[in-house]
């Protein structure tokens, strides 16, 4: 986990880490000269980098790389989450950190083929459930007769389990 003592929004909060960066992390940690020190960023002189985001901004200068921020990597992260890989909202919330769903739904393009897709699973679901209820239903028919709806009707419930004298 990463433990961001302050957020943006000025809390404190944690952040599960995947193995990918678990290791890139290693990898840079043991990688540089000052390697007792507790933090993962540091200068070559061993200095410990304070500010991120100013670090960020001096490597693009650097590169001439320009009209991107800081903020771009969260977009980019919170994009393909939602729209790559499918992660439900509630999740994405939680991981970026977002007190409400209304921010994290900035990152979520919803396309005709996304529609189809879900249309799709929905069926692939249905016709999944409707083929177990029918094994089911068929496992409760008692001498040819289908008992599925008895057992499905609340007053044939009440019936059974004593709370009426008859259906």
């Amino acid at each position: 986990i990463i433990h961001i003592k302050e957020s943006k929004s000025g809390k404190s909060r944690i952040v599960p880490m995947n193995n990918t960066i678990w290791s890139m992390l290693t990898t840079l940690a043991n990688s540089r000269s000052h390697k007792d020190d507790d933090y993962v960023f540091v200068y070559d002189d061993g200095e410990p980098v304070r500010d991120i985001r100013r670090l960020h901004k001096k490597l693009l200068t650097n590169a001439e790389i320009f009209n991107y921020s800081f903020n771009c990597h969260r977009h980019t992260f919170g994009h393909r989450m939602a729209n790559v890989f499918k992660t439900p909202l509630p999740i994405l919330q939680k991981i970026m950190g977002h007190s409400s769903i209304k921010t994290t739904m900035r990152y979520v393009q919803v396309g005709d083929d996304d529609i189809m897709l879900a249309m799709k699973n929905c069926n692939e679901k249905k016709q999944e459930f409707d083929k177990s209820w029918h094994n089911k239903a068929q496992q409760t028919s008692i001498i040819g007769v289908d008992t599925t709806y008895m057992l499905l009707n609340p007053v044939f419930v009440d019936f059974i389990e004593g709370r009426k004298k008859e259906p």
